[in-house]
């Protein structure tokens, strides 16, 4: 599988369109790259720095990081290159996934990636968990998603886990598959003074990433604050008391 085509915004009138496609001359597969100007077709990108004469594929967009799938001395691992200023980057590996085994299908999202690795002639679903400045040590998902067979594709939006597979049940070679991925989450929080006698009485106001008030929560006397939260989401917390000239604000 080549994987679906990704896409980045460059800015309010330009989005850069990039798929895996057959080659001319070879039953290789190349990256492609295409610039849209006010979603009318411009032109087409150079991806030259891209491609081999092995396998490119399963492109994914991260901001202006392009991640993918290419095949070095019939492996495959994953790699990125960053489109800055109309112009590629040098493409390097993404050394904390790549093994000795195969790796590909790289999606990413909020916090976590997730990827395919082939062990023993099978692919299994990997994850990691990522900080601003690098990518976790992955891990195998559990059986709640994994199979005995091919399980490649992984794709987290919101709460689902989409992924394609080959397991037996299904209509195909390989099928889509959609998992619940996280539980419900309650947040349960104080509101603390460092001072004496200061009166905690007042509201928190829970806003999305793109700060749009979701709800609010009036404290009692008590200062305890509750508020129930979607998995995989980032929200931020506003604290506001008629005693304070300033809002106090929190990463959730």
């Amino acid at each position: 599988s080549p994987g679906l085509p990704t896409s980045f915004n460059i800015d309010d009138e330009k989005t850069l369109y990039v798929v895996s496609g057959l080659t001319s001359d070879s039953l290789n597969r190349d990256l492609f790259a295409f610039l849209y100007v006010r979603g009318d077709y411009a032109r087409k990108i150079d991806t030259k720095i891209l491609n081999s004469k092995g396998f490119e594929g399963h492109p994914f967009f991260v901001g202006n990081k392009l991640y993918f799938t290419k095949e070095v001395n019939k492996n495959w691992d994953i790699y990125s290159s960053d489109f800055i200023d109309g112009k590629w980057s040098q493409i390097v590996p993404v050394s904390e996934l790549n093994t000795k085994d195969d790796e590909g299908f790289y999606s990413e999202y909020g916090n976590k990636s997730f990827f395919s690795r082939r062990t023993n002639g099978i692919f299994n679903i990997y994850s990691t968990n990522n900080n601003s400045n690098s990518k976790g040590t992955p891990y195998l998902l559990g059986r709640d998603y994994n199979s005995e067979y091919n399980d490649i594709s992984p794709i987290l939006f919101d709460n689902s886990l989409y992924l394609s597979s080959d397991r037996p049940g299904g209509c195909g070679e390989y099928d889509l598959y959609k998992f619940d991925f996280c539980n419900s989450v309650t947040l349960n929080g104080n509101v603390l003074s460092e001072f004496e006698n200061v009166p905690l009485k007042g509201t928190v106001e829970l806003y999305s990433r793109d700060s749009i008030l979701i709800k609010s929560y009036i404290i009692p006397d008590n200062s305890h604050f509750q508020f129930k939260l979607n998995p995989n989401h980032y929200y931020y917390l506003v604290y506001k008391n008629d005693c304070y000239r300033t809002d106090r604000k929190s990463h959730v």
